[in-house]
């Protein structure tokens, strides 16, 4: 299973640990009769670089867990309350990586506060290699992991959820906003794209007026908003845990036909 090809990458797209991956996934992919991605992007990627036939490379889509769909409206409110956020707020849900763009997210936050007085940014997700230590600023709520029922609840409650990854193998975190009916901006990545399917607004990832513009077209226009909702529910229906097994069991099997 190769999830993406960051290892390869370089600067803050490179995961810690790569120079072990590398000096062992090239031999790896040799010996492997079969190859799953997540996405036909990390497909194409795995062929390109590590001369594969495409025909050896399977892809086998994630799904949206049945814990992050819409959470009640009283549920969603009074978790918002609990973080004292009373008017519209922006939401990133992920690792805190640097790779995670968040710190041009939270610049886009900044200008977009300025048009839209009294917006809330949360940032929540396990830790990674990015340090931010920005909790005392107004209006910005750094928390750590959440279990599924407090994702679902800020998701339902959030006015737009923001991913401005500069890299991803697939970008399961939009996928679980739309289900939970939540409007998505996120960037011009290739399988971010993929998996949003025109669900989603695309901004370039280095802007972040482009980010921030986003924003405040999504929270100001309630016909924009209702209408990425909509698409999102739609597109993320399409994907499904079930889907998920049939494909990679179909790999399963391919590889040991072909061994």
């Amino acid at each position: 299973m190769i999830h993406d090809l960051s290892p390869w990458k370089t600067g803050v797209l490179a995961p810690g640990g790569s120079d072990r991956i590398r000096s062992r996934t090239r031999h790896l992919t040799h010996l492997a009769t079969m190859i799953v991605t997540p996405s036909e992007a990390i497909r194409r990627e795995a062929t390109a670089y590590f001369g594969r036939s495409s025909s050896t490379i399977a892809v086998t889509p994630l799904a949206a867990c049945e814990g992050m769909s819409a959470a009640s409206e009283f549920a969603a409110a009074a978790q918002l309350e609990g973080l004292g956020i009373r008017g519209p707020c922006v939401l990133y849900l992920g690792s805190l990586m640097k790779r995670k763009n968040i710190s041009r997210l939270i610049d886009a936050w900044r200008q977009a506060r300025t048009q839209i007085p009294g917006l809330s940014l949360i940032v929540a997700g396990a830790a990674g290699d990015l340090d931010i230590s920005l909790t005392s600023e107004p209006g910005l709520h750094i928390l750590g992991s959440l279990s599924d029922n407090d994702a679902a609840g800020l998701l339902s409650g959030a006015a737009v959820f923001v991913y401005p990854s500069l890299y991803e193998g697939f970008g399961l975190p939009i996928l679980e906003a739309m289900q939970a009916g939540t409007p998505v901006i996120t960037s011009k990545d290739p399988a971010l794209m993929e998996v949003a399917g025109g669900a989603a607004l695309h901004v370039d990832a280095k802007s972040a007026e482009e980010f921030s513009s986003a924003i405040v077209a999504v929270v100001n226009r309630p016909g924009l908003r209702e209408r990425l909702k909509e698409k999102g529910r739609q597109r993320a229906s399409r994907y499904s845990w079930q889907a998920t097994a049939v494909t990679t069991h179909a790999a399963y099997a391919e590889a040991i036909r072909r061994f």
